[in-house]
């Protein structure tokens, strides 16, 4: 029988657009895009699908040290306590590489039995989102094996299954929807780690922002990592190298790493971590059981790939300064006069002035006048990515960078735009110097950009030494002296 083109096209449309075979389709296609489960070509003629094995919980490192008063915060909330709403949602914001997985996965160890259900989400994007709650709705039994995303979360907010565990590990991503992507409903547990601080608000529960160690912490892990028994005398060292890397736990476990794989002592490390810090920060700890260790500047550069052109020379000119305590008010006194002002003229600097004077209007008046809602835009979009912190006195804003932070910006800074990012930073503060109000914040910043001079203009520089030796500060402006006589 010869049937026409048309006939089998018209044939074809009504086999497809029947309900039945659709949403067999779409759920063949959902299996391919997001690789769920083990499918043959055979199992696609049947509505059952593939086998689909559970994803298991992450390892614990071998280096964990208990945080007490995380933890405590933790269990009181998420076991201890009954919320008014039925669920318990807690969000655990804070910097790359300060533990927030690792506790989450130590919690996820201690109190598996008792829940029905304890999965872990890769929350990097909606994508992944989307594939590891079906992938993980379809392992637990061949009656999911079939489900949409839609049905797996419709799994979690039925009255049927109440008792069961999420966690949405690193989303990260600002820009990320995740209430849309979560269980609504009046039971269930729900951890989200994140360097967006900002999905604190998603929560009327707990938001634990987790900090760097404390001092002990910081020297138990150093302890474990390098493998070694430590004796009295040499606490003060450990304490010393847990200082120099901020007690940052990602940074710790490096440096153990380091000192069990070279024998060297935690005073030589500071050492060579001073006199090579790029290097050293770079290089992952090697031979660690869990799957997520990675440098304390792989780590930071997560974020850096998320953040705009804007944001990374922000955060560029700001890592010129010292890292704490620069008064946020320099930037708007500076802008509004464009960024020229000159507390000593002693002629024309040539076209690195007028350049960073232009970069400087690019980051903070984008749309060619100065507007604070811009510097109100940046200093929460870098806080959402958990580079910065700022703390208030006496009205003032003070910005915060964590020292690895800090030295890891700087060392971002593209080679080729060195000078021009050192020449802005010197312009802004220079102008800023002019403000009485603001004298008393910027000496160390001032101290921290004489410490590497080479792209000072000769009338920023005759700024600094002027200001300084009006603080009495004749050791740092001595170099500097001869511009202003």
């Amino acid at each position: 029988m010869n049937l026409s083109p048309s006939t089998i096209y018209s044939a074809t449309s009504d086999y497809l657009n029947d309900p039945e075979v659709s949403s067999k389709l779409e759920q063949c296609v959902t299996s391919l895009e997001f690789r769920l489960g083990l499918t043959t070509l055979e199992q696609l003629k049947y509505s059952g699908g593939g086998r689909v094995v559970h994803k298991s919980l992450p390892s614990i490192t071998a280096n964990y040290v208990e945080r007490r008063e995380a933890w405590n915060i933790m269990v009181r909330t998420l076991i201890e306590s009954t919320p008014k709403d039925g669920q318990r949602l807690f969000v655990i914001s804070g910097l790359g590489g300060c533990g927030k997985s690792t506790l989450v996965t130590k919690f996820a160890w201690e109190y598996q039995p008792r829940f029905d259900q304890f999965f872990f989400i890769d929350a990097n994007s909606e994508s992944t989102i989307r594939a590891d709650l079906i992938q993980s709705v379809r392992s637990i039994g061949p009656q999911y094996s079939q489900v949409s995303f839609d049905e797996a979360l419709s799994f979690f907010i039925s009255p049927k299954n109440k008792n069961w565990a999420l966690v949405y590990d690193n989303a990260d991503e600002v820009s990320l929807n995740l209430t849309a992507l979560i269980p609504n409903a009046s039971h269930g547990v729900i951890l989200i780690t994140t360097r967006n601080r900002s999905l604190a608000q998603i929560t009327s529960g707990v938001h634990l922002e987790l900090d760097v160690m404390s001092k002990s912490e910081a020297v138990e892990v150093l302890i474990r990592s390098s493998r070694r028994e430590t004796m009295d005398e040499d606490a003060h060292q450990l304490e010393e190298l847990a200082a120099e890397v901020g007690y940052l736990p990602v940074a710790l476990v490096q440096a153990g790493s380091y000192m069990f794989q070279t024998g060297c002592s935690a005073e030589e490390y500071v050492s060579v971590l001073r006199n090579h810090r790029k290097d050293m920060m770079e290089t992952p700890a090697s031979g660690q059981r869990d799957k997520t260790h990675r440098s304390a500047y792989s780590s930071f550069d997560m974020s850096y790939e998320r953040l705009s052109s804007q944001l990374r020379d922000f955060l560029h000119i700001i890592s010129c300064f010292h890292r704490a305590n620069f008064p946020m008010a320099a930037i708007p006194f500076a802008a509004k006069a464009n960024f020229r002002l000159k507390p000593v003229d002693l002629g024309d600097e040539g076209e690195l002035f007028e350049d960073s004077i232009k970069l400087l209007q690019t980051v903070f008046c984008p749309s060619g006048k100065w507007q604070d809602r811009t510097v109100h835009q940046l200093l929460a979009s870098l806080q959402n990515y958990s580079l910065i912190t700022h703390s208030s006195t006496y009205g003032s804003i003070l910005l915060q960078i964590h020292p690895l932070i800090h030295s890891w910006a700087n060392d971002r800074i593209p080679q080729e735009r060195k000078k021009l990012i050192k020449a802005a930073a010197c312009r802004l503060l220079a102008c800023a110097s002019m403000e009485e109000a603001l004298e008393s914040h910027l000496m160390a910043h001032i101290d921290a950009l004489l410490s590497a001079p080479d792209y000072i203009t000769i009338n920023d520089q005759a700024a600094f030494a002027q200001k300084l030796r009006a603080m009495d500060k004749f050791t740092e402006s001595e170099p500097l002296a001869g511009p202003t006589h």
